[in-house]
């Protein structure tokens, strides 16, 4: 699903690309997540999802802090 190919700017290195199969599964995820996340947030309010983000975010800083 992925694979290694020359770096045309830095041919001491490398980078990872999708093959065509990687690509076709990217594309399934993609559909998925987002019904998934359609289906999460079926009825909330814009502004309710908006405030979970924020305090979620806030609460990862917290935990960062924490370290």
């Amino acid at each position: 699903m992925i694979e290694k190919v020359p770096n045309p700017q830095d041919k001491r290195s490398q980078l990872l690309s999708l093959t065509q199969e990687g690509v076709k599964i990217q594309g399934s995820l993609a559909k998925l997540t987002g019904w998934a996340e359609q289906a999460m947030t079926e009825g909330i309010a814009e502004a309710d999802l908006e405030t979970f983000l924020a305090v979620s975010q806030q609460m990862l800083r917290n935990l960062d802090e924490g370290k």
